[in-house]
């Protein structure tokens, strides 16, 4: 016999109605020459966000002394930044293989330490593609690190390799607390003249190795992945030059098949790696101690130079459908296991509801319009985790429904 459980509940209220793309809006500069005088640095880009022993500490790639480097900054509230020092320079020689570094991703290891990945690459020729692969390095502290070796390498110096380019990618840890990644890569069945595209990635030992390279999302670029306040998983990415796409996962390990598209605006400007006058890329992302999600991104003002500015966007009040948690007594669901139904009821509530179901994988299987009440007949339904979202005018409900 099936049971159906209910895994968790949570309501999502707002005084206004989801817009249909989700919008995230400028809020200042973190970094760069833009700055306050003690966030101030000549050249960043590349952001990685992480909460350390109570403090933010934003790992991003720039120049030292005239040399690719990641460094590092330190903040208290997301807003206020202070730069600070240097974690990993790369090499002077354009030959050596870390004459670029960069591209920071931060796991925490088993044993408590830090397991830093960047891509790096030796001096591009012109009119080639760029011979990024992904090194680590180590730490106990997270600031200062160890260089381990190459993690993720790529053909011709790995024959049987699966990738021709492996960049700038997300790390993390799955609801399982396995490492995992989603790598920006050009394998070696597309060719170096298509676009790059992302895969997913598993790691039996800590991110020293890798397998199960899976293609994800074709176009997209350089991820971030962050598990919210509500935890879902969430992964932000660029899509080729025009954009940026964000999908969802419940464990961490299967994504959405469909990626969204969302908005990065700065007052009515769409802001994308081609609009103009102002230009951003490289997303990073981090949930803050209220449960907040913040998006950061490279950002210069006009078309020519390096990446100048690392700044960060709040979600818009439209979109966001208040992320936290909160009572509301006006929507009702319920599992009926003797009849194997989802049921619903929202009497208190004027106008339509909306709900969607969807399968782990991201498959819409389920959606269906209702004033007062719903009925939903599992019976026939394949075990497995499901869950749904339902909407009207007063707000959300999202849930998560296992059969088994």
């Amino acid at each position: 016999m099936k049971k159906l459980i209910l895994v968790y509940f949570f309501i999502l209220t707002t005084n206004v109605i989801a817009q249909s793309i989700e919008t995230w809006e400028w809020q200042g500069y973190s970094i760069g020459q833009n700055a306050n005088s003690s966030a101030y640095t000549s050249e960043a880009y590349m952001p990685e966000v992480q909460l350390i022993n109570g403090q933010y500490i934003m790992y991003y790639t720039g120049r030292y002394n005239n040399v690719s480097a990641i460094l590092y900054a330190v903040s208290n509230d997301l807003s206020s930044w202070t730069v600070m020092d240097t974690i990993l320079v790369g090499f002077s020689d354009s030959t050596n293989r870390e004459f670029e570094v960069g591209g920071a991703s931060i796991v925490r290891t088993y044993n408590g330490q830090y397991r830093l990945f960047y891509r790096c690459s030796s001096k591009t020729p012109t009119d080639s593609i760029p011979q990024y692969h992904i090194r680590s390095a180590i730490s106990n502290d997270g600031i200062h690190f160890s260089r381990e070796g190459i993690r993720i390498e790529i053909q011709p110096y790995l024959a049987n390799s699966y990738f021709i380019l492996a960049g700038q990618s997300a790390f993390y840890k799955d609801i399982n607390g396995e490492v995992k990644a989603i790598i920006t890569g050009i394998d070696s069945s597309i060719g170096s003249g298509e676009p790059a595209q992302l895969y997913a990635a598993a790691s039996p030992d800590e991110g020293l190795s890798w397998t199960n390279f899976v293609p994800l999302y074709a176009n997209g670029h350089d991820a971030v992945v962050i598990k919210d306040s509500l935890g879902i998983y969430q992964m932000y990415f660029s899509y080729l030059a025009q954009g940026h796409r964000k999908a969802f996962s419940l464990d961490g390990i299967g994504w959405s098949l469909i990626a969204d598209s969302i908005l990065l605006i700065q007052d009515t400007l769409a802001l994308t790696e081609e609009s103009a006058p102002y230009h951003i890329a490289d997303l990073g992302a981090v949930v803050d101690s209220s449960g907040k999600t913040i998006l950061f991104s490279n950002y210069k003002p006009h078309g020519l130079g390096p990446w100048e500015n690392i700044c960060y966007y709040s979600m818009t009040i439209a979109s966001a459908l208040s992320e936290a948690p909160v009572n509301n007594n006006n929507i009702c669901s319920f599992i009926d296991p003797y009849n194997h139904s989802l049921n619903f009821n929202s009497k208190s509530l004027s106008g339509e509801s909306n709900i969607q179901i969807f399968s782990m994988d991201g498959r819409k299987i389920y959606e269906n319009t209702f004033a007062k009440e719903l009925n939903i007949n599992l019976k026939e339904w394949k075990k497995g985790i499901y869950f749904y979202y339902l909407k009207n005018n007063n707000g959300m409900v999202t849930n998560k429904i296992l059969i088994n």
